[in-house]
């Protein structure tokens, strides 16, 4: 008995239709992947760092070479004018020392929009009665301004050195977006062949 099998359709054309599901699938995968790590990434940095800007610097860009050939990057977007990356220190740790003097000037909350005022004044410490520098040990000391008998108004803190600890660990979000890559791109197989 002899059987003859016949199929009908284009086995070329449903190869490429396939291939072109497989290469739509692997680019959204990268894309979702590397989407959900930047705002894992993002998470970190806020969950660190009181600021709103911060996370804001966490980017992501996804590179389409080919055919079923994508990555994504996730990176830390800072201008060269700035003199660094902000986050490195915070992810590696670091000690900021001054450049060109001896102290480092941390202003107090609510007059770091007035730096530049509060070195000025500085300066003019040997000149004014009512500033002052008051020791608080290991080297460091208070700038402030006595506004009356009673009342002293802290300006600044002056520091030899500041000591950055290490607060962003980026290797949870990396590895959970390692593991969440083959499902994406199970789960995107599956809805692209049923679509």
């Amino acid at each position: 008995m002899d059987f003859n099998l016949a199929v009908k359709g284009d086995l070329q054309a449903a190869m490429a239709r396939d291939r072109r599901v497989i290469e739509k699938a692997t680019t959204e995968s990268v894309q979702e992947a590397t989407n959900a790590l930047k705002r894992q990434a993002r998470a970190e940095v806020a969950g660190a760092l009181d600021s709103r800007k911060a996370p804001k610097l966490i980017r992501s860009k996804v590179f389409v070479d080919g055919p079923a050939d994508s990555a994504g990057i996730v990176f830390s977007k800072w201008r060269k004018r700035d003199g660094g990356d902000p986050l490195l220190p915070h992810v590696r740790g670091a000690t900021l020392r001054p450049d060109r003097s001896k102290f480092l000037v941390i202003p107090a909350k609510g007059t770091s929009r007035r730096v530049n005022a509060t070195r000025r004044s500085l300066d003019r410490l040997s000149e004014d009665p009512k500033l002052a520098l008051i020791p608080t040990g290991r080297g460091s000391f208070w700038f402030v301004r006595k506004t009356s008998k009673r009342r002293t108004v802290l300006l600044a803190k002056l520091v030899r050195r500041v000591e950055i600890p290490k607060r962003i660990d980026f290797n949870r979000p990396i590895l959970r977006a390692e593991r969440g890559l083959p499902d994406t791109l199970h789960d995107k197989l599956g809805k692209l062949e049923r679509g």
